[in-house]
Order: structure tokens, then C-alpha cells, then sequence
């Protein structure tokens, strides 16, 4: 994620690069569904809510305008229904980062990354560009395939121009594709293969490609650019777009891919090296569950050398289940059941993913709550507040949440599969109906769960010196009841 701060200052950013994304081709999961998942980061607190945007027409010549950058677009004459995860205040633009339309179309946008200064004072980024704020709200209220979602990103990045280097991930029932942002009008699209499955922190990772493929989308002067102007670089003769448009890939990508990669291949472990090219799309060494990808999600390389909880790596390694996470997405795109997108408000690492369906048009209460401020009765400040409480000593109090967060979660997966075979026999309002009641019960569980814990933990940290003065030492712990 990257919030650009005042009008026109596209250089200067709140939190430059911060964001992680994982995704899996359908061949390389555990229940053969696609999937694809990000955790949203930025520093300091930045409430989000979750949200349905009905479908509205528009008259002719209505523009879509980021309030913040300038950014002007047409608005679609009919928009569709959809999800978005937005940021509570607008002022910097929508910020919707994930959602899923009525036609099955879904994104998740976006990691940042940035392009190297030789290459971007050919096509520099534009001022009033495409930028992250508005990516998600413009695909998602007229996409009507994955392939489309490209090709509307590719004419608004030609057209109007990119104001940041930028990766997306769109996918709908039958496939899912990948995008790279380079420059203010270059760009590269590639259809995912089926079989694998990628870490992508905020650096470009795309290598060879035929750019006259059915599979690529492309921007045509995307390898003449670099060339004619001496800047390409090449891979055993090929022409390579990360070495030619990345930036240096500094230690703060390089640990997160590396440590990524070996977390779904052990048996193939990769090297913490700043010039490796790493390959992106990789197959794993076993079938990937959506229960692996909400752990990797929270990952903080517990048991490895590179923990980030040990001393000597305190504030010098970048893990992939940050402090400064604002919320975490999965979207699990299945064959004979509705896509469903997982939700974790506040910081995942003490969090819990709750799943929803395609179909619902209406979300909890505690989602849609003032959350500019402090809001107990909001979502993200009730997930937020808990993970501020559960870091202070991620042994003695975050152990506990996260345990139960644990069986709530599988609890959830177990019991989807019956709700699918339940949804699935139903259709029109009757579907919806189910769908909304099912998310909004679920919602409410948590919510509740979330603001026990909350008040069992300060209760807890207030007795911790009376047990201290009499020699005992406790964990906090929660029973969870299905």
C-alpha cells in the first residue's frame, strides 16, 4: 500500500512500500480452488471498513475523481454491485483494496513497487495518474472477466497514465491473472498457470516472456523502451522486465520473497541475495491449503534464524506478518461452490479470517461503523485494540488469542462445506438471503469473541503484578465453545 500525502506529491508517501500478496493456480491447492491474498500494510493506524457499493447508472460524462491526486476517469453508464474493503477516511481517495463483483470478478490492489530512476526518467510516473486509491472501485464496478480487468487498468495506464509503479491481482471462475505497473505507461499482464504459486513482496518479479502471446497483455513499447536507450537487461540472452524496471532490490523484498518461497518449498530453498533474479511463479512442494495461506499471511519466521521476535533481528528484518497491518484478504475461487473472500480486520497476526460469500449485498454493522476514531463498536478497532494489547508479550498474551482464533478459523472451514452444499441448492433472493445471513452471524461472533478477549486481557494485565509479587507466573488463555 502506498498513500500518497498531499495533492500532485506522488514521491512522497506516509509508507512508501508496504504490502505482501501470495497467490496459487488451482493445480497447486490443496482443494483445488484458485487462490489469491494480500495483507494490506501501513504505518501508524489507518481504520478500514467493509463494505457492499450498490449498482448505480451513471449519466454520460460523470467522472470518477481521486479527491486527493486529481485523478479523473468516465464512470461506467451502469456500474455493477460489489465489494470493497475502503479506507474509513476518504480524503486520500477510496482506497478499496479488495472486492468482488456481481458478475464473479474480483481484485486485490495493491502491492506497491517502485521502477528504477534511469528507467523512469524515460516515462516518468504521471502526475494525476491511475494510482492505488482508485484501482479497485474502477475494475470492480465494470469488469466482466479477469482479462477485461486488465484491459481496463492497460487503457487508463495509456490513456491518463500511472502516477506509481504498481502489482494487481484479478481473477475470475475460470482464471487469474497478474499485472506489473513499471512506469507511467508501461506495463505487463500474464495470465497465471495453474500449477503454481507466488510470494510477491514490493519489488517487480516478472522475467522472459513472448509479449505476442494470447497469455500477455502487455504495453507495446515495453521491451523497446529499455532497449533503444541502452537500459535492458537480459537472462540467458532474454530480455528480463524485473532486472530492466525494478528498483534495487534491497533487503527489505529480498528477505520476504526468499523466506516466502521456502516457506511452501522447504525441500528447494532460495538464498537471501539482493542480486537474484528469483523466479516468481514456483510449484510448491505440497498441495497448499487456505488454511497454509492464513498462516503464511501472519508469518513472522518463528523458528527460523530470521525471526523477527528475537533479539538480534528486532526492527531489522521485514516480516510478512507486520505490526502495521491493516487488514488481511483471501479470496478462494472453487469450482462447483461460490467464491468466497476471507476477511481479518486490524492486524492478522492476532486477528481471525472470517469467510463470505460471492452473493452477499449487506455486511455487519461493526464494518460499516465511524472508525475515523477510536470506535469500540467498530471492527477494526476491536481487532486492532486486541492485537495492541496481545503484542506486548506474544507468549504470555498473544498465545492465547491466536490459539483461539485458531479453532475459529478451522471451525469455519469445516462447516463451509456444508453451507456450500447448502447454498448451492439455492438461487435468486434466496441465495442472497442465505449468503448475508450466514456472513452476518459469523461477523457477530466475532465481534463479540474479539471484545471479550479485549476485556479479559486488560483484566488480566491488571492482576499481572499482584501475581508477580506472589511468585506465580500465567499465560492468558480463552475456551472457545463451537
Amino acid at each position: 500500500m502506498k498513500k500518497i500525502l498531499g495533492l500532485g506529491l506522488l514521491l512522497f508517501s506516509i509508507q512508501a512500500l508496504a504490502c505482501t500478496g501470495f497467490l496459487a493456480g488451482k493445480d497447486a491447492t490443496a482443494d483445488g480452488s484458485m487462490m489469491y491474498a494480500r495483507n494490506e500494510d501501513l504505518s501508524g493506524v489507518n481504520p478500514k471498513k467493509f463494505m457492499v457499493v450498490e449498482a448505480k447508472k451513471y449519466k454520460k460524462g460523470e467522472m470518477f475523481v481521486n479527491p486527493d491526486t486529481g485523478f479523473k476517469w468516465p464512470y461506467p453508464q451502469k456500474a455493477l454491485k460489489h465489494t470493497l474493503v475502503p479506507d474509513a477516511d476518504p480524503s486520500y481517495g477510496v482506497f478499496g483494496e479488495a472486492g468482488i463483483n456481481e458478475l464473479g470478478v474480483s481484485i486485490s490492489a495493491t502491492v506497491s513497487a517502485s521502477a528504477n530512476d534511469e528507467i523512469l526518467k524515460l516515462d516518468p510516473y504521471v502526475e494525476g495518474g491511475l494510482t492505488e486509491p482508485d484501482v479497485a472501485s474502477l475494475v470492480l464496478m465494470q469488469a466482466k472477466t479477469a482479462r477485461h480487468a486488465v484491459e481496463i487498468i492497460a487503457e487508463i495506464v495509456e490513456k491518463a497514465g500511472a502516477g506509481e509503479g504498481n502489482v494487481i491481482v484479478f481473477a475470475d471462475k475460470n482464471e487469474m491473472w497478474y499485472m506489473e505497473i513499471y512506469t507511467g505507461h508501461q506495463y505487463v499482464a500474464v495470465k497465471v498457470p495453474t500449477d503454481v504459486y507466488a510470494v510477491v513482496p514490493n519489488a517487480f518479479y516478472l522475467g522472459s516472456y513472448d509479449f505476442n502471446s494470447k497469455d500477455v497483455i502487455s504495453s507495446k513499447d515495453i521491451q523497446k523502451l529499455p532497449e533503444s536507450n541502452g537500459l535492458a537487461k537480459t537472462v540467458e540472452g532474454k530480455f528480463h522486465l524485473a532486472l530492466t524496471y525494478r528498483e534495487e532490490h534491497g533487503k527489505y523484498n529480498y528477505d520476504r520473497i526468499a523466506m516466502g518461497q521456502n516457506y511452501f518449498c522447504p525441500l528447494l530453498p532460495v538464498a537471501h541475495d539482493g542480486e537474484m533474479a528469483y523466479e516468481l511463479f514456483r510449484k510448491p512442494d505440497k498441495k497448499i491449503s487456505v488454511k497454509d495461506v492464513m498462516n503464511f499471511l501472519r508469518y513472522r519466521y518463528e523458528g527460523t534464524d530470521y525471526d523477527v521476535d528475537t533479539p538480534e533481528n528486532k526492527g531489522k528484518i521485514r516480516a510478512i506478518g507486520t505490526d502495521t497491518n491493516l487488514e488481511a484478504h483471501i479470496f478462494q475461487i472453487r469450482e462447483n461452490a461460490p467464491t468466497v473472500m476471507w476477511l481479518a480486520m486490524g492486524t492478522v497476526e492476532h486477528s481471525v479470517f472470517v469467510p463470505y460469500y460471492e452473493y452477499i449485498t449487506k455486511t455487519h454493522k461493526s464494518y460499516t461503523a465511524d472508525a475515523d476514531s477510536y470506535n469500540r463498536d467498530s471492527m477494526y478497532w476491536a481487532m486492532k485494540g486486541l492485537h495492541i494489547l496481545a503484542r506486548e508479550d506474544r507468549i504470555r498474551y498473544g498465545l492465547g488469542v491466536k490459539t483461539y482464533w485458531d479453532k475459529v478459523e478451522n471451525d469455519f472451514i469445516t462447516k463451509l462445506k456444508e453451507e456450500d452444499e447448502m447454498i448451492n441448492k439455492k438461487t435468486g433472493k434466496a441465495r442472497i438471503e442465505y449468503a448475508n445471513k450466514l456472513g452476518l452471524m459469523k461477523a457477530e461472533q466475532v465481534k463479540k469473541d474479539a471484545d471479550k478477549m479485549f476485556d479479559q486481557l486488560i483484566y488480566f494485565k491488571g492482576n499481572m503484578t499482584d501475581m508477580a509479587l506472589q511468585g506465580k507466573k500465567k499465560d492468558a488463555k480463552f475456551e472457545y465453545k463451537k
